[in-house]
């Protein structure tokens, strides 16, 4: 018998249950011991063995539904004064509506969530802060490391180029960008760091932002003023935003005369907003201002043709939405300025008989490619995966995450609900509240693990999606933040 057919099963059962309470709850036993004993019974009576109830049971603390506490919705409605029998009816009305869902999550989570390797017992909605690497994806980073283990003077003296040219090529063919424009890095931030510190910026000189930025990056602009002279203005994007055309001339609005660089985020960290970035280089490159985008949430999350925004340079992360391993980002730098991009490490490639923007920063000492290497498979996996379909299935559970929890505290949403401004990441405001502890409880108490953001003065939980995410999840967070804030 399938998963499919042992849940309509026992759906048929419950809903039996349902309509004969009596005949399955005995009349003084407390509510909770009812539900208990009438689930068992349906089990028994859809011939349900043990290892299914047990999947139940796992599913309610997934739920964080606890059947034996003050939690559970029948100890609730029994302090509410409901009358027992009515108690009977809505507990088993929950379960089937459970089970109901569990079914049509079934191929999902068949096909999604068991192909990544996170902690089961966790409900994990934080995929935008390091992102999680599918096991088939996980198995080529694996296999990388132990080829280079094997003949370590093979691989990187001999294989490496060609190895890393390969996968640069996949990469850039997914990203609609040019082979020889595109290093790999670390991290988004270490790209940021390589353009912010080869510019030739002066005392006065502008560098325009916003006020959405990661704070990493801040510190980078930052730095690199202290040493030049140069000075970095965060221009002020109010929440809530409105459309796009109202974002680029507010923006505008604060270029100047001696505007020498514009920085901007493609989705912001803080605060999961799409920023117009096409229409932003588009009018830089009229005025003659450098452009450099931070894309670390974009790539795997919407759809990327740098080519088409034009940037300057633009710099992603693999291992966030992509689902690439650790450590797996990208550079792309305009032919034009690539002899003005100098590596954070100068080693072996500024010896190289033809120093290409690619030679001068693809050798930089020892360093483990495995990575890297495994981007083109990460590629692969989301393709094999209709990945166009589960970014949307992602964007709508985002969608009535947004609406559940403006309905919940009773605060606005950020932006219209629109994939003009959201993919599969949301932030969304909470009432006053200690931001720390709240996250200490979300997790110690309730097995949630979500950030809580601090934004201009005010608290937000920025609540990723992914391909292993289910409306079960949701449900979870929104319990969990119902039973702290509320």
């Amino acid at each position: 018998m399938t998963n499919k057919q042992i849940i309509e099963k026992l759906l048929e059962s419950l809903e039996e249950v349902r309509q004969r309470p009596r005949l399955f709850f005995g009349e003084d036993a407390p509510p909770v011991l009812n539900f208990l004993l009438g689930f068992n019974l349906a089990c028994e009576a859809a011939e349900i063995d043990k290892s299914y109830q047990d999947m139940y049971l796992k599913i309610q603390m997934e739920r964080n539904w606890q059947i034996n506490n003050a939690l559970h919705p029948v100890v609730l409605m029994a302090r509410q004064g409901l009358a027992k029998d009515a108690i009977i009816q809505e507990a088993l009305i929950l379960e089937i509506e459970t089970w109901k869902r569990l079914l049509a999550e079934l191929p999902i989570m068949n096909n999604l969530k068991n192909q990544f390797l996170l902690d089961p017992t966790v409900t994990f909605l934080n995929h935008g802060s390091f992102g999680a690497c599918p096991k088939p994806v996980f198995e080529t980073y694996q296999r990388w490391q132990l080829e280079l283990e094997r003949q370590p003077v093979e691989f990187l003296g001999r294989r490496f180029d060609d190895l890393m040219d390969q996968a640069r090529a996949r990469l850039a063919d997914y990203l609609h960008a040019p082979a020889d424009s595109l290093i790999f890095v670390p991290n988004a931030t270490a790209g940021v760091n390589t353009v912010a510190r080869s510019l030739n910026l002066q005392p006065g000189d502008e560098i325009l932002t916003t006020d959405h930025e990661y704070g990493a990056c801040d510190l980078t602009w930052q730095f690199v003023c202290r040493q030049t002279g140069a000075v970095y203005l965060r221009h002020p994007i109010p929440l809530p935003v409105t459309n796009h055309a109202d974002f680029v001339e507010s923006f505008w609005s604060a270029v100047t005369p001696r505007t020498r660089v514009i920085f901007i985020s493609h989705i912001t960290s803080p605060t999961a907003l799409i920023f117009p970035v096409a229409e932003i280089c588009r009018r830089a490159r009229e005025a003659g201002i450098l452009t450099i985008v931070d894309g670390a949430h974009a790539p795997g999350q919407i759809p990327l043709d740098l080519d088409a925004i034009g940037a300057d340079a633009y710099t992603g992360n693999c291992h966030k939405w992509l689902c690439a391993p650790k450590g797996a980002a990208f550079l792309v730098v305009r032919p034009d300025l690539h002899n003005q991009i100098n590596p954070l490490i100068v080693s072996w490639g500024d010896m190289n008989e033809t120093l290409t923007f690619v030679n001068r920063n693809q050798w930089q000492g020892t360093r483990e490619p495995s990575a890297f290497l495994s981007v083109p498979t990460a590629i692969d996996f989301q393709q094999e995966h209709h990945w166009d379909n589960v970014r949307l299935r992602c964007h709508q559970m985002a969608s009535e995450m947004r609406g559940r929890l403006a309905e919940l505290f009773g605060l606005a949403p950020i932006c219209p609900d629109s994939p003009e401004w959201f993919g599969q990441m949301i932030t969304v405001p909470l009432p006053p509240c200690d931001p720390t502890i709240l996250k200490t409880r979300l997790y110690d108490e309730f097995r949630v693990e979500v950030p809580i953001v601090t934004w201009g003065g005010n608290h937000y939980v920025r609540v990723s999606f992914q391909g292993y995410n289910t409306p079960t999840d949701a449900d979870a967070l929104v319990h969990a933040l119902q039973k702290i804030l509320c």
